[in-house]
């Protein structure tokens, strides 16, 4: 199995118990968030198995997520809601509770989690305009251009780097949940970005 397929079952299950419906735009968001915790923990973007562009609104878009969102409605493991929004369905959270137990998506899973319950202390659309700030997204959507995000060889990443080792340095490493160095690079990032 492909690790969008996994991560897009998995932020659609986290995601609903928060928002209760779920659009592909909020999964897009919130596994790119995911991607960004994946990276603070010291794995390298493209260990992350897919990448991610600036679509035209100048949000992350990844096709893999797009197609494996699609895939999933289409096996029936998503399920439109009468508000057009989507849900897991029950097969689509018996497939999720036997891919959790994989070793292969433990990391991930943190990730994702992580990212998710951000949404619990800070609301949605906060979340949303902090992740816009993130240095390779902000930089792409300075030149009006799609552009291939957390790209290794450039300045912004490098940027974004950066932010994730000062943040280390402050919070340490006596958290055992990723949940703390999050919300700490959400609130300073929304409040006062950088790039």
């Amino acid at each position: 199995m492909h690790f969008e397929f996994y991560d897009t079952l998995s932020v659609v299950s986290h995601l609903e118990h928060q928002l209760k419906d779920v659009s592909v735009v909020e999964v897009q968001q919130f596994s790119y968030l995911s991607c960004l915790l994946w990276i603070y923990q010291g794995e390298g973007a493209a260990a992350w198995g897919y990448r991610y562009i600036t679509n035209e609104y100048g949000a992350p878009f990844s096709t893999e997520i797009k197609t494996q969102f699609e895939n999933l409605v289409g096996m029936g493991y998503l399920a439109m809601t009468t508000t057009g929004y989507y849900r897991t369905t029950a097969v689509g959270g018996a497939a999720l509770s036997t891919l959790r137990q994989l070793s292969q998506y433990a990391k991930r899973e943190v990730c994702i989690r992580t990212a998710v319950q951000c949404i619990r202390f800070i609301p949605y659309g906060e979340v949303k305009l902090a992740v816009q700030q993130e240095p390779t997204l902000r930089s792409a959507r300075t030149v009006h251009q799609r552009a291939l995000l957390l790209d290794d060889e450039g300045a912004a990443f490098t940027l974004l780097y950066e932010q994730f080792e000062m943040l280390r340095r402050v919070t340490g490493s006596e958290y055992d949940s990723l949940l703390v160095p999050a919300m700490a690079w959400l609130g300073a990032t929304r409040q006062h970005p950088i790039g």
